[in-house]
């Protein structure tokens, strides 16, 4: 959605071709930019592995990484659930997340099976690396063996699933959140609200181009430079958090930095 807004608004100030978007993994974007050189930036919801910076280099790609941006993962469950408080502890969510019934978190709480929507495969985002880190110690099997888990490839399944049981549980980006407030409820962790800064569930966001195309192409130099320098005024209103000041600043420099060595 980031790339979007700001495709949108670069064709509108003036650039005069068609900008081709695609929404895919960020796996797959590193494949197409690295190995099949097919793409000229990549949106990434993480760091360019070891493994993706050797095919990078065998292709002749140096790709180079910018920050734009922060998202949420964020914990929701069905707007029917009447029992839940609107904030759990990392401990609860940890069971909520594994056992059987939420009666297995607290005994007060309905003899009711959990049922889990959770992102699935290539369409994860790295929702599912990032909630295991944080909550599970890193254990993924534990989120991807529980019982009575389901795991969605578009959103809607989530939302479907929330308005036929309260007993529902999951997560999705914030941004999808902030899209359809009314269809879920979210949940606070340790008391902090998704849309604050001390969430403890949030990772960065970038876009990753090759420093030989910015020297050496205007319009993917052009196109990187209008990105970093509108961002910020796009963001917000997509539900996303824009990156530290300080943050932007290092990849306005960096760029800067690549573009001048000749």
């Amino acid at each position: 959605p980031i790339s979007q807004a700001i495709a949108q608004r670069f064709i509108q100030d003036g650039y005069p071709s068609k900008i081709n978007l695609a929404g895919i993994d960020t796996q797959v974007g590193f494949k197409l930019f690295c190995e099949d050189k097919k793409v000229d930036i990549v949106n990434a919801v993480r760091q360019i592995t070891s493994q993706e910076l050797a095919a990078c280099a065998k292709s002749g790609v140096e790709p180079i990484d910018f920050q734009i941006a922060t998202d949420a993962v964020t914990i929701v469950v069905s707007s029917q659930n009447s029992f839940l408080p609107n904030s759990l502890t990392r401990d609860e969510l940890a069971k909520v997340f594994t056992v059987q019934k939420w009666s297995d978190v607290n005994p007060k709480w309905p003899k009711e099976l959990i049922k889990r929507i959770v992102p699935a495969g290539a369409g994860t985002g790295g929702s599912v690396d990032l909630f295991a880190q944080t909550i599970l110690q890193g254990n993924i099997s534990q989120l991807t063996n529980a019982p009575n888990t389901i795991f969605y490839d578009f959103v809607e399944q989530l939302h479907s699933e929330a308005l036929i049981n309260p007993y529902m549980v999951g997560f999705l980006e914030y941004n999808s959140y902030k899209q359809n407030p009314d269809k879920v409820r979210a949940i606070a962790i340790d008391k902090v609200d998704p849309f604050l800064s001390t969430y403890p569930i949030t990772r960065p966001l970038y876009i990753y181009a090759d420093a030989k195309a910015i020297r050496q192409r205007p319009e993917v130099a052009g196109f990187v430079n209008y990105y970093l320098t509108y961002v910020n005024e796009e963001i917000s209103s997509l539900g996303y958090f824009p990156a530290k000041p300080t943050v932007l600043d290092e990849s306005k420099t960096k760029f800067l930095q690549v573009k001048g060595n000749k």
